[in-house]
This record gives structure tokens, sequence and C-alpha cells, in this order.
């Protein structure tokens, strides 16, 4: 790879720079061509490894030929070089000759320099001396318009030669020439005329100090003058926001709304954010479907910002949107080769595997491989293992690039790594489409198709049908005819392959996980708010968080509170040189670290591996509301920092898989955080506002201080200012918000609800609501033993055992109770159960149950024969004998609706105690089923070790068109059981 120029520069200096000093591995890529066309610009150039060009150096030279009497067409091969200020001497072999009769040396063929050249004709070396001011080199080798049958060139020198000041100062002459020629009163033309006037004074002094930096000053003055005083408009440029990164190479794309009339278009780009023309610019490019422009000779592991710009040919200047992005760390792939075939065939092989080097070391990361290459002579094709033992057979289609490229990918993991077929990675399991997103995101701008991805079979890779492309894949000796057009298919093959590593592909076994990579576009001093995806585990609720006091955790909190307290913010930082970030909380300056088997928090002045972290992108897109974003990994030495609850994180062994939701990471902006928590109080704001409606029922219910000299209000003044607060308040709540109202008008009503007894025990006080999700309307939330399926908040369970229960999150005091559920049992088939009833077998094995202060009650449900109807009522029912009882959840609801089926059981708590409510079934068959909706739960005032519950007694039942049940359910037929009931507004017991 090309060096900076001020490195170069220094290396000179420093050691007493001589005439003639030999520069040509400092400043050329692949001079001799050992490594075929890399480092090169080809058009129309072949390689060859003959030695028919006497001037020939190694193993392969470039050349182009036609039959003898022929003549070849214009063809050129050059490079671009940044050459520190000096004169240079250019020498090259070439030859430009018609082979007919006598050899004849021909015209139309040219060495050049910038603008110096030497006219090439027979085959011997030639010589060209240019001096260099600003840098940026163009050297070449030209043919046009020639009646040569046979063109060549090898062996490219570059000497450094001794301080010229006459050819210095005559360059710099026609630069000022060339400003004077423009300068006129216009803007700029003060910073113009200084220049000018900077570069003459260094000429009439005789010296050469600073030389390049004053052309440089001029130059740039002389552009600037003309476009600050252009005339009419540029065109509008559309950046593409992806940016193909190597090590040493950029690649971007951009779109003008009119191309005519323009002098140059092309990217610019800088170390420093705002980057202009006048910093680096590059107007090379690829084409396929579109121009794919080229940056090259950057500096690995680096950030750098680009930007397209347009300059029209009336030096109108257009710039497009910038784009942040970094080069990789420089790749460290090596080869060896066994050279046991004929000379030809070790030539081919050798110059393929250079050339190969050379791509995945400037556009990849790729560390950790060596590719064993061994010629084999009872090889049909070639092949590779994983890890890049390989061998290359004598047929010579398969002794090119494009196929040696094909076999270092299956050296590098395709259709070799176990992450190739483990199913996560592949939509058909192990073959299909690519499902990781770097990879997708690299074929679809090569392609310029935003519908476009990676495919193939649990071997190899291709790009998807839509397209007609190149086959980056290059399954096929016919898809490389070894040529410089095919300089995109290599570039496309290595970013592809590497896009791949780094979605989690893994280059070899002793790397051992995915290649780090820029995957998360951060701004330094960005806060950042992290969030796991797991519902379970805080989605809703909870962010990392670290304090001084507690250290690292995962911590309940709303949007709003997270973003105004900095515990909760995180600076991400990437590392260009390693490819990693690092995790700084803004709160505490403390970096995310693991060691000891843990995550934790470090206290440093910067970080160390131990905090090098990876961040890698799931192949899922976490959407809420309006926020549609990827998720994350957050790995440290392969080991996955997870959500383990709400409330805590832990770490565990990277898992490749899409479901483990405690892995994936949301990294939000306050933005994002404040949408995901709008999205889900959307979703639970119904739910406080249920729970406010209950807690009304509750302190309506009419209570009598449980103390004589007590004050009904003074005790209910706390509850009743906390409910005030939560409707005045909660319009701006989020999920966390929402869940500590919640927990806070449980506990408040706690301290309330110890002081009061009902004023009549037909009266008691509800509190199903101290039940989370007593109604089974969020589903299974707040239950263990979740039910097989809830539909409408109706739950069952077929043909199993279970235990569906809940503990309560606050205490209750000691008092009595009154614990209800909607449920039915059914023991076997329909007839079965039936014929079992009519007998006065008992064969139901549930219960409704409650535990508390060391005892458990419990209550068998009701048999689904005891309220058999006459009439379906609703939903698929079972008849037996003219009647009807349900047989789906549809059916069960509507019976539940009804009235039906409603089980209580009474219970005394002798002191405070914690309750565990639920419902079981020990026992299970063939076709037992049994469904269960709406726990409710009253209070009947303090325990009385003489009455207590079971000495609460109702004397009537008025069955009218005012009957409810506790749901609100109008009741049709008087209930079979024990139960509380509403009527006329008011409850009693029956």
């Amino acid at each position: 790879m090309k060096r900076s120029i001020l490195f170069s520069f220094f290396l000179l200096t420093a050691f007493g720079l001589l005439a003639d000093t030999d520069v040509t591995n400092t400043y050329i890529d692949n001079p001799n061509f050992e490594a075929r066309f890399a480092g090169w610009d080809n058009n129309g150039f072949y390689y060859s490894t003959n030695s028919s060009f006497s001037r020939k150096n190694g193993m392969v030279y470039m050349e182009r030929w036609v039959s003898s009497g022929g003549a070849i067409p214009n063809v050129e091969i050059c490079q671009e070089l940044y050459l520190p200020a000096g004169t240079y001497k250019l020498t090259a072999g070439c030859q430009n000759v018609q082979q007919a009769g006598n050899v004849e040396a021909c015209t139309g063929a040219k060495l050049y320099a910038n603008q110096e050249s030497v006219t090439v004709t027979n085959s011997k070396d030639y010589d060209i001396v240019f001096t260099v001011l600003q840098g940026k080199t163009q050297i070449g080798f030209k043919v046009a318009s020639t009646n040569a049958n046979w063109a060549s060139i090898d062996n490219v020198r570059l000497t450094l030669l001794d301080t010229n000041l006459s050819a210095e100062h005559a360059e710099l002459q026609k630069l000022i020439e060339e400003a004077e020629s423009v300068i006129g009163d216009g803007e700029g033309a003060t910073e113009l005329l200084a220049a000018i006037d900077g570069a003459r004074s260094l000429i009439e002094s005789g010296g050469n100090e600073k030389i390049d930096s004053l052309a440089k000053s001029l130059s740039d003055a002389t552009l600037n003058y003309r476009i600050l005083n252009a005339t009419g408009g540029g065109p509008r440029i559309t950046t593409n926001k992806f940016v193909a990164a190597g090590a040493t190479i950029l690649l971007g794309r951009m779109t003008l709304n009119r191309t005519t009339g323009l002098l140059e278009k092309g990217f610019c780009w800088s170390t420093n954010p705002e980057p202009t023309i006048f910093d680096n610019r590059s107007t090379r490019y690829f084409t396929n479907n579109g121009e794919i422009y080229r940056m090259e000779g950057l500096q690995p592991g680096t950030m750098y910002y680009v930007r397209p710009y347009a300059l029209t040919n009336k030096y109108k200047l257009v710039y497009g949107d910038i784009i942040k992005v970094p080069t990789l760390p420089r790749g460290s792939v090596t080869a060896d080769y066994d050279n046991h075939g004929s000379t030809q065939e070790n030539y081919r092989i050798a110059s393929a595997i250079e050339e190969i080097l050379w791509l995945y070391n400037n556009l990849s990361s790729v560390t950790g491989i060596n590719l064993s290459v061994h010629y084999g002579s009872d090889t049909p094709s070639a092949d590779c293992s994983y890890g890049g033992w390989m061998r290359v057979g004598p047929n010579e289609a398969y002794q090119q690039t494009g196929t040696i490229l094909h076999e270092t990918n299956h050296g590098v993991g395709v259709g070799t790594s176990n992450i190739w077929w483990d199913g996560n990675y592949r939509e058909n399991g192990d073959r299909g489409k690519w499902l990781g997103p770097r990879a997708t995101q690299m074929i679809q701008f090569l392609n310029k198709d935003n519908n476009a991805y990676m495919t193939g079979d649990n071997t190899h890779m291709w790009p998807s049908s839509s397209y007609n492309g190149p086959n980056f894949g290059i399954n096929g000796s016919w898809e490389d005819t070894y040529n410089p057009e095919n300089t995109l298919l290599y570039y496309g093959n290595v970013l592809i392959t590497h896009a791949m590593h780094q979605d989690g592909l893994i280059c070899s076994s002793s790397v051992g996980f995915a290649s780090p990579s820029y995957t998360f576009e951060t701004e330094d001093d960005t806060k950042y708010y992290i969030k796991t995806t797991d519902e379970d585990c805080g989605n809703k609720t909870s962010f990392l968080y670290d304090s001084e006091e507690d250290g690292l955790m995962h911590n309940l909190a709303s949007a709003a509170t997270a973003t105004t307290d900095d515990g909760f913010a995180w600076n991400i930082v990437y590392d260009p040189q390693t490819a990693c970030y690092s995790l700084r909380n803004v709160g505490t300056g403390r970096f995310l670290s693991y060691s000891s088997q843990h995550f934790k928090v470090v206290r440093l002045n910067s970080p160390s591996s131990a905090e090098r972290i990876v961040i890698l992108p799931s192949r899922k897109k976490y959407t809420k509301g309006t926020l549609n974003t990827p998720s994350y990994w957050i790995t440290i030495n392969k080991v996955a920092l997870k959500a383990t609850s709400k409330t805590a994180i832990g770490s565990e062994n990277f898992d490749h898989s899409d479901n483990n939701a405690k892995q994936h990471w949301l990294l939000l902006t306050e933005e994002q955080a404040t949408t995901i928590d709008r999205y889900y109080a959307q979703q639970e704001m119904p739910l406080l506002d249920d729970i406010l409606a209950e807690v009304r029922l509750s302190m309506q219910t009419p209570s009598l201080p449980i103390s004589e000299d007590g004050n009904l209000e003074e005790i209910a003044a706390p509850m009743t200012e906390l409910m005030q607060t939560i409707e005045a308040e909660k319009e701006n709540y989020g999920v966390a918000d929402i869940q500590n109202a919640i927990s806070e008008l449980r506990t408040t009503f706690i301290d309330y609800f110890a002081e009061v007894k009902p004023a009549s025990t037909s009266c008691p006080i509800p509190i199903s609501w101290l039940i989370e999700n007593h109604a089974f309307q969020q589903n299974s939330d707040g239950w263990q033993g979740a039910p097989e399926s809830i539909t409408g908040g109706v739950a069952q369970f077929s043909e199993s055992t279970f235990n569906t229960y809940q503990t309560l999150p606050t205490s209750l005091p000691g008092g009595n109770y009154m614990l209800t559920l909607n449920a039915f049992q059914r023991t076997g088939t329909p007839e079965n159960t039936y014929a079992d009833w009519v007998d006065g077998k008992e064969t139901v094995k549930a219960q409704l149950y409650a535990t508390g202060n060391g005892q458990t009650f419990a209550q068998t449900i009701q048999n689904i024969w005891s309220e058999a109807s006459s009439e379906p009522k609703g939903g698929t029912c079972d008849m037996v004998s003219d009647l009807y009882i349900p047989n789906d959840l549809t059916a069960a609801s509507a019976w539940f609706a009804e009235g039906c089926y409603q089980n209580s059981l009474t219970f005394e708590l002798t002191q405070p105690a914690s309750i565990k409510v639920g419902i079981r079934s020990t026992r299970s068959g063939s076709s037992w089923w049994t469904c269960f909706s709406g726990f409710g739960l009253q209070y009947y005032g303090p325990y009385d070790p003489n009455t207590g519950i079971k000495g609460i007694e109702n004397d009537y039942w008025l069955m009218d068109d005012d009957c409810y049940d506790l749901n609100g359910r109008k009741l049709y037929l008087q209930p079979s059981g024990k139960g509380i009931f509403i009527h006329k507004g008011k409850k009693v017991l029956y």
C-alpha cells in the first residue's frame, strides 16, 4: 500500500535525502504487476506470464495483443500517486510494435507522468523526468490510434532526484501565470493576489522552502476565485447514505438531476467534518447501474468525512450531504504457495494469490487467515477448506483471480463455517436469502437496488436473481474473464464477503467471532439511552443505568426521567483503529467493561481491551409507533450483555439467534426513547384508567374507621390526594410512570384499607384490582403458570394439570375475604361427564385457592354440567339429553356473561399477610377441559375470632331485572352457589 505523503516526507528527510533515491515501493502499488491489476486503473490491458516481452521483470507483465497485421484498440493503464514536492524520474520497460514481417516500432503510445510524457516505440526502458509541487500525480501507459499489434509494459520504477530549483520554479511560474490570467476584481481577489505574491517572492529569492504548500495555496486560490465568481446554476445532488468501506478504499454513489455542462464530478473527503474539493477529491468511478465513485489511497482505521460534488464548466460548485465513515483496520491475510506446477502455471497461480492478498488487505480487516495454496495435478478446478487450505488444478481457466477469490470465500467461512448452516442467517435454514443487514446493504449499494439481497445454497452465494449484473459469488470460471473490467467484480466479492463477517459469519476458528465494524452510526457527544428489546425484562420500563452507589444495573424509569438523569445516558464512541466501540456513562464517567464473568463499569482515563465492545447488528427491526430501528448485540470478548429482569442485567455467551431478545439492545436518542414511551403509554393508559375506576369504587363503598376516634376523611386524604395527582399528571406519563402510579395506588390504598371496615357486611369493599391483571385482559401478565391460551379474558387448559397463580404485590391486613372466579371443568367427553353428573359422581379436580398466614383455603370449582342450558348461548356447544354446554372459548365467554359458573371462596387472615391466589388442577386426562375468567376479591371487615366470615349470612335473594355479577354482567338465573352480586346498585352476599 502507498504510504501517506507526510510520513514519506519525514522518512526521506530524516535520512538525509541524496540524489537518485529509489522510492518505487514507497509510492507505487504493485509496480511490477506481480499482483496483476492490483492498485492500477486499467482500460484494455491484459496480464501475461509468458517470456515473450524482453523487458519483463518477474512473473507478470501487462500487454495488449492482436494477431500480426492487426491494430490494437485504444488502451491505458494508470495509477494515482501522492508525492512530496520534488523532481522525479519515472522509468518503465515498454514497447509498441507491429509484428507483421520484421518487427517495427510504431507511434501512438506514450509513458506519462502528469503532463510530461515520452513516446514509446520499440522494446526498451523509457524515462520521464517530471516535477511535482502539489502531490497528486498520475502515471501511466497509454496507447491511442496506433497501427501496432502489441503493446507491453512492466517494471515501473520511481526515483526521487536531487533538488532541481529551476524545474520547480518553472512549475510554480506556470501556476502564477494561470492565476494572473484569471484574477480580476471579483470576490476572492485579495486572497488570490496574496498567493501570487507569495509564489513570486519564493522564485525571486531563489529558494524552495515550503514550495509545495505555496503551490497548493496558489492552485486552490485560483480555483476558489473561479468558484466564488461562478455564473449560472448547478445540478441538484442526492447522496446515497451508504458508503462501502474498505481499509484504504471507500466507494460512494450519488445521483444528479442533470449531467450536462459539468467540468467534473466526484467525491471529496477529509478527516475534518467539512470536507471540500480543496482537501482530497477523486473523479474515478466504476459503472454498475450508475457510477460508483472510488476514493483510494486512504489511511486504514481512520474516521473520514466524505461527500459528492459537481463543478460546472462555469465553475458553479455544488455539494451533496456529508457522510461520516471510517476506513477499516488493514487486513492481515497472508499466503504461501508450493510452486509444484509448471513455470507458467506457478506464475498464474502465484500472481492471482498476490492480487487476492492486495484485495483482502485493502478492502477488509480480515485477520487470522493464511491461504496455504497447493498445486493439485488431479484437481479438476479448485477447492478450499475452512481456514484456507486450498488446491488449484492444471486447468488455466481456474488459475485466475476470480476462481481463487471464490475459493478464498470458502476459506473464510462461506459454505464452510457452521454459521453458514446454523439456521440463523439464512431464510430457509442452511440456504436461501442471507438475512444479515450488512451484506444486504452492500449488495443493494453495489447494484443500486433496494430490493437486492445475497442468496445461495448450503455452499455458495450469489446475488438475488432480479439483478442482471456481476455475479459477486464468482461461481464458475465463465463468470471471470480475468481482465481489468472485472475489478468491480473482485471488489464486490471481497466487500460482500467481509460484510457477512460483520453480520456474524466467522472468518476463521482462530478469530472465533464476527468482524467488528462501524455498525452503529454514532456521534461522540450524543447521549444515548440503552434499552432491552425483551418486554418481560424491561423493554417497556427500564434502561441501562450506572450510579456511584449501586454500580451498573437495569433501572426502572420513564424516558422523561431517564433523559434528565445522566446516570441513564451513555456516550458511544467508535475507535476506527480497532473497529470497536466504548460505552461511557455520562453521569459517572465510567466505562462499560467485562471481567470475572460479568459486566461492570470501571473508571479509566481511556478504554483498554476489556472495554473494547463489538456492536453487532441483529437481523430484526424493532418497530413501535413511528420508530423503526435495528437492535444490536453488545459484546465484549464474545460474551453478550443480557437483560435478566426489569431491574437486573447479566452476561451470557453470544447467541446468534433472533429469538434471544434478552441479548438484543436498542441504542436510542432522547427522541427515540420518548417515542417508545409514548407508544407503550398509549397501550397501558387504559389499564391505569380502569384501575382508577376500580379504586374509586373501593373508596366509594360505605366504610367506617376501625378506631372509634378515627376520622374517615383524614384516613382517606392521602389516597384522595394521590388519585388527584395521578389524574392531573397522567397525560405525560411513560410506562414506568404508569406502573409506578399503579404500585403507589396499591401501597397507599393498603394503608387506608388497614384503618377502615365496610359499613355493612352486605356491601364488602371490592379490591379485585389488587390482583394484577385479575380479568386476564393483558393476557397472562402478572400470572405464573400461564394458561395455554387466553381469548377475550377467558383462559383455558386442555388435557393437562396446571397451577395458575400470583402473589399479590402488597400484604393485606388481617380480616375476612372472599375470592371469586368464573370457572368450570369438564373431566372427559361431554357424554361421559354427563353420565357421571347424573349419577351424582363429582369428578372435578380443579380448585380455586388462596394461601396466607401459613394456611391454604380451597374450593372445588363447578362441573361443566352444573350450569347446562336448554338452549345454546353462543360459540360452539355440545348437547347431551337436550342440554347444552360450552365447547370453546367463545361459548364459555357467553355462559360467563350470563352469570354462569360463579365460584366463591371465603377465607380469613388472622393477621396481615402476603397472599397467593390461583386456580389449579392436580389431575387431568383425555378430553379434560378447564375454563376460567375474572378473579375477584372482596373485603368484609377485620378478623373477628368469634364470628369471622363464616358467620356472614344474607337472608334474602331478590331475583329481578336489576341484578348483576361483579363484572357488570346481568343475571337471568338464580346462582347455584354463594357469591357477591350487585342488586339495585348495592353489593349483596348470597
